[in-house]
């Protein structure tokens, strides 16, 4: 099940300013290591308007479909 955890807000190398939504795709527990958990999620981000994004490190990203570099400074992004 995918759902919203997050918003961040990022500067793209076109000077423009991006909106990022974060979601989080809930996958079954592995049974090892941590037999413990769960689940697990997988991150995913897409632009205000759809686009998705690759996440790159922390505080940078990329716009898949134009190559444009994202860049944010907000503490808690991913």
């Amino acid at each position: 099940m995918k759902r919203h955890t997050g918003i961040v807000t990022a500067q793209g190398d076109d000077g423009r300013l991006y909106t990022l939504y974060i979601y989080a795709t809930d996958a079954p527990a592995r049974t090892y290591p941590q037999p413990r958990r769960m689940n697990e999620s997988t991150i995913e981000l897409a632009t205000s308007d759809g686009q998705p994004v690759r996440w790159r490190a922390k505080g940078l990203y990329e716009v898949i479909v134009t190559g444009v570099l994202l860049r944010s400074y907000t503490p808690s992004a991913p």
